[in-house]
C-alpha cells in the first residue's frame, strides 16, 4: 500500500493550499511533511524551477525532516492542491512501517534522476 493510499485509509484530515502558496521555503527548518493528493507545485532552487509536480503521492519536506536540516527547495503552489500533512513523521513511519517503503522508493526515484541529469550535463560539455 502507498503512503497516499495509507493515509487516505486512516482518514488522515486533509489541507487546501491556493496558487502562490508555499507549501516549503529553501533555507528553513523543515519539520513536517507533505503528500500531494492533487494539484500542481512547482519546485525551485535559487529561485530557478527545477521541476513541476502534478502526481499524486509525491512527498516534499521528508528530507529536512528525516535529516533535521533546512529545506533545499522550495515548493510553490501553481494549480489548488490539496495535501496531507505529517507534522511527526519518524513516529508515522514507526507506528506505519510501511508507508517507509514508498518514501525510499520516492528518494530512490529522486537519486536516479538526479544522477541522470548529472550524466546529461557532462556529456553537453
Amino acid at each position: 500500500m502507498s503512503l497516499l493510499t495509507s493515509l487516505r485509509v486512516l482518514d488522515h484530515p486533509v489541507s487546501e493550499f491556493k496558487i502562490g502558496d508555499m507549501i516549503t521555503e529553501e533555507g528553513r527548518q523543515g519539520g513536517k511533511v507533505f503528500i500531494l493528493i492533487k494539484g500542481i507545485v512547482e519546485v525551485s532552487i535559487n529561485r530557478k524551477t527545477i521541476a513541476t509536480v502534478l502526481e499524486p503521492g509525491a512527498i516534499f519536506g521528508e528530507i529536512a525532516t528525516v535529516c533535521g536540516c533546512n529545506h533545499s527547495a522550495t515548493v510553490t503552489v501553481v494549480e489548488n492542491s490539496e495535501f496531507y500533512i505529517i507534522d511527526n513523521f519518524i513516529s508515522h513511519l514507526k507506528k506505519y512501517p510501511d508507508d517507509s517503503m514508498t518514501v525510499i522508493r520516492s528518494l530512490c526515484e529522486r537519486i536516479v534522476m538526479l544522477n541522470d541529469n548529472e550524466v546529461a550535463r557532462n556529456l553537453t560539455y
